[in-house]
């Protein structure tokens, strides 16, 4: 019991040196941009405190910030050329407070955008349908995206958030935490899964599509047209969907799955306090 103790003494100890050690730099509000001669990059990761940026489709390389003049030297601007990323991010044990902090980023080509911290992010004009796209929000951080890939992996943790019109042949939506996800999409394939709180709303249309709720989060997919689902819950979960042809269902403890349409073909199974209903267009 004393050993117990004694460690978790040193532990606060620690965590009271770590903060006391960290450096907090208020901005100036002199606000200055510059730009970085940064280029052959397709990967982009931000770590930053409150921020804008936008990251958009173009010929040539283009990497430019405007933020307060004190504050340059606390960010960490490279490009890691093994990795082809861009990497925007505070140096360490320092925190600073900018009084305007923006990111305008232009590249020719995007596979994997990675935003976390405090960063509301605005992406366009990627259509390339023979690359992959991964997006990755993290923090409290936001992404609005209007693009087009091969594949889009598109996951959330914590509770950020994310507004999607996309294209592709298949689709991957994942939410741990209590994020939100709102996407417009027309792709093959979809598979969906919340392993939390989180909200799904999806538009659009599909083939086949894949719904898994584990927890108390929410998946809204009337608005989703849909040939054929596969629709799982276990805990407290929520499930809307639309399917014109075939639909399994299965609900394990008291989460429950609502579904409009006609499938011809129906496979519905609840155990415990779950529940699947059917709804008309009426009562949508």
């Amino acid at each position: 019991m004393k050993k117990s103790i004694a460690i978790i003494n040193i532990l606060c100890i620690l965590a009271l040196v770590s903060c006391a050690s960290v450096k907090t730099v208020s901005g100036n509000a002199i606000i200055e941009t510059r730009t970085f001669n940064l280029k052959d990059f397709d990967s982009i990761t931000f770590n930053l405190p409150p921020s804008e940026a936008e990251i958009i489709q173009g010929d040539e390389y283009k990497v430019e910030l405007s933020l307060d003049s004190n504050l340059f030297k606390f960010i960490d601007v490279s490009v890691q050329k093994h990795k082809k990323e861009l990497t925007l991010k505070q140096i360490p044990d320092t925190n600073i407070e900018p009084t305007f902090f923006k990111i305008s980023v232009t590249a020719p080509a995007l596979k994997s955008l990675s935003i976390s911290g405090i960063t509301k992010t605005a992406v366009s004009g990627f259509h390339n349908k023979s690359l992959p796209l991964s997006l990755h929000v993290g923090g409290i951080s936001s992404v609005t995206a209007d693009v087009s890939a091969s594949s889009i992996e598109a996951d959330i943790s914590g509770i950020g958030n994310m507004n999607l019109k996309a294209e592709a042949e298949k689709c991957s939506f994942t939410i741990s935490g209590s994020g939100d996800m709102t996407a417009d999409i027309h792709s093959g394939s979809i598979d969906t899964g919340i392993a939390g709180m989180g909200t799904i709303h999806l538009m659009g249309k599909t083939e086949k599509c894949s719904l898994t709720v584990s927890g108390s989060g929410k998946i809204k997919a009337f608005d989703l047209e849909t040939e054929e689902a596969v629709c799982t819950i276990s805990g407290l979960g929520t499930v809307e969907i639309y399917a014109k042809r075939k639909l399994e269902a299965d609900v394990s403890g008291s989460g429950s799955i609502r579904y409009a349409g006609d499938p011809q073909h129906l496979n519905l199974h609840s155990s415990g306090l779950g529940s699947i209903q059917k709804l008309n267009k009426g009562n949508l």
